[in-house]
């Protein structure tokens, strides 16, 4: 919120507005468009880390084992993180790549890419 503030504080002096000066305009059905796609997300997010505050507050209360279990707990999701790294690249990469063919107007191409990625993911 603090970012978006700046930014707008910023967009708001003579040498920043040329550079969204002509067509930019904020359209309120892109953002409803937006909201309704986006509200899954973004309501996945919320219960993923309300959920972590939940078990964070759990394990803390454990008294003396609470370090123990916190250690363990957050080099477990390092791990973690480290195993999926590869195959949330992996969707970004496929995502961008299907994208631009989709909207180049080439869908045999951007099948064709997913394709590969998909396999490349599968033998990694």
């Amino acid at each position: 919120m603090i970012g978006m503030l700046m930014n707008l504080l910023f967009l708001s002096f003579s040498k920043w507005q040329r550079l969204f000066a002509g067509p930019w305009k904020i359209s309120g059905e892109t953002i409803r468009k937006i909201i309704s796609i986006g509200w899954p997300a973004a309501m996945l997010q919320i219960t993923w880390n309300a959920g972590s505050i939940v078990l964070y507050n759990i394990l803390g209360r454990l008294g003396d084992t609470s370090i123990t279990a916190l250690a363990s707990i957050s080099n477990g999701l390092r791990i973690e993180g480290i195993i999926y790294l590869p195959a949330f690249a992996l969707n970004l990469a496929a995502s961008v790549l299907i994208g631009q063919n989709l909207g180049a107007g080439v869908p045999e191409r951007a099948e064709k890419a997913g394709w590969k990625i998909a396999l490349s993911g599968h033998f990694s």
